[in-house]
């Protein structure tokens, strides 16, 4: 009999298995494939990610550290440089078997080619049906992913249109590709998109001698996704040289938050539970997030003999993660649109030249601004932007 079980060994899974375990909690940690195993995933960790993980990562867990970003629009790029770092970059397969490895430190039980084929909750208990045994435990994470078929099952399906796709692909350089990601812009036009999910929007990121390319749209739509990338190869052809690109992998990505995110003993984590940044597509703050909310909730609840709920969880994920999700659902459209409609190369070469600016971005990354700040501070420069790229 656990405590806690959780199905997915991801960075939500792994880590709020690791914070479990550490409040003393009899955790078992479950994983359907053999790690470390590839991930279909960018590799960025913006620093406020690595802020929320109180472990240190392994020495050779970090690829680079970026102290930078670029802006990629129609070929031209322009930089905007910081003295702080605002995000790492990672091999997933490394990162979450370096976090698995502290879970287990921590004394979770870890058990891989593990698949959870079945969740049944009782009055006091969930009994998880595996590939390798059944296991009964009080409470029950899922960390499964945007696909998961036991979050469907027990929390219903997303919101209508509420899931995407992204692609990634590896891109091997001549040149060193230093340490600065790139904002690809490829969604920016005359229209204001405000449809769930956001205008499609790509990003590089450098490893040690490659750089990872990504992209992430609305619906099912592959064909622009491989257009975004082959642009990207372009793009990092010309500016570092490429010897091969690999062949890119495409996974699903939510676009909202589920409807509900826990039922009386079972809840729903990062990607499963739909916590994606509706701005840049990035996923790992809100799971990490989210499993620090999870473990905290299911350290008190531990304590109780009656009266379970898991109601503070979702309420705490509605504060936390779901109201920044809606600021940033608003002002990812209207910064495109701006940037559609205006002489791009002056609204992007002045932003470059705007220190406040390129501060307010520094510390979104870095986790000091909200991103409800954000789009309040952020969104009166606009008519700066625009008014200087005037003639």
């Amino acid at each position: 009999m656990y405590d806690i079980i959780v199905s997915g060994a991801g960075p939500a899974g792994s880590y709020s298995a690791c914070l479990c375990a550490k409040s003393g909690l009899r955790t078992l940690l479950l994983e359907r494939s053999i790690l470390p195993r590839k991930k279909c995933c960018a590799g960025g960790v913006l620093e406020r990610a690595v802020r929320l993980l109180d472990l240190d990562l392994d020495a050779n867990v970090i690829e680079r550290e970026l102290k930078g970003f670029h802006f990629v629009r129609e070929g031209r790029q322009y930089q905007c440089k910081n003295a702080c770092r605002l995000a790492v970059t990672v091999r997933r397969e490394v990162f979450d078997a370096d976090l698995v490895r502290k879970a287990e430190a921590a004394g979770a039980d870890f058990m891989q080619e593990t698949e959870a084929v079945m969740i049944g909750e009782a009055s006091d208990r969930v009994k998880v049906v595996t590939s390798r045994g059944d296991f009964d435990s009080r409470f029950v994470f899922i960390a499964e992913g945007a696909n998961s078929r036991n979050a469907k099952i027990l929390l219903g399906s997303f919101p209508e249109g509420g899931m995407g796709l992204g692609v990634a692909a590896e891109i091997q350089t001549i040149e060193d590709p230093g340490e600065s990601a790139g904002i690809h812009l490829f969604g920016s036009g005359k229209a204001l998109p405000f449809r769930r999910g956001f205008p499609m929007t790509g990003a590089t990121f450098p490893l040690r001698s490659s750089v990872m390319a990504s992209a992430v749209a609305a619906g099912k739509d592959t064909l622009n996704l491989n257009l975004a990338l082959a642009s990207m190869k372009r793009d990092v052809s010309e500016k570092l040289g490429v010897v091969k690109m690999h062949d890119p992998c495409f996974h699903s990505v939510p676009l909202a938050p589920r409807t509900r995110l826990a039922t009386r003993r079972v809840l729903a984590i990062g990607d499963s539970a739909g916590f994606i940044s509706p701005f840049s597509g990035e996923g790992l703050t809100y799971a990490l997030t989210s499993a620090v909310i999870a473990a905290k909730v299911i350290a008190t609840q531990s304590q109780l003999d009656g009266n379970i709920s898991l109601r503070d969880y979702e309420v705490q994920c509605r504060r936390q993660i779901i109201s920044r999700m809606r600021a940033a659902r608003l002002i990812g459209p209207i910064l495109h649109w701006v940037v559609g409609n205006f002489d791009s190369d002056r609204v992007l070469g002045n932003f470059t030249k705007d220190p406040k600016a390129i501060d307010l971005c520094a510390r979104l990354a870095r986790g000091s601004m909200s991103m409800r700040d954000f789009a309040f501070k952020g969104v009166p420069r606009i008519p700066y932007l625009i008014l200087s790229s005037t003639e």
